[in-house]
């Protein structure tokens, strides 16, 4: 399952609402949070689009994408 433009532009809106002003870490990080929605879609087509990046987001803890930010900050 592949994302839509619009639904691609709703991850960039919601990842930049979380704080990620650095375009090279909302690249990283929207990759990362992308493929992980297409899987959820992939193997359960009942699942929405905003199902599954609120799925994804709830996978990284109570902490959200800060854990993935700091990792990826260190790495670039």
């Amino acid at each position: 399952m592949k994302l839509s433009k619009q639904q691609l532009e709703h991850l960039r809106a919601f990842i930049r609402q979380q704080g990620f002003t650095a375009v090279d870490l909302q690249m990283e990080i929207i990759d990362h949070v992308a493929c992980s929605i297409e899987e959820k879609m992939g193997e359960d087509p009942a699942v929405t689009f905003e199902e599954a990046l609120q799925q994804t987001h709830v996978e990284f803890g109570m902490f959200g994408f800060s854990t993935l930010k700091e990792a990826m900050t260190n790495s670039l």
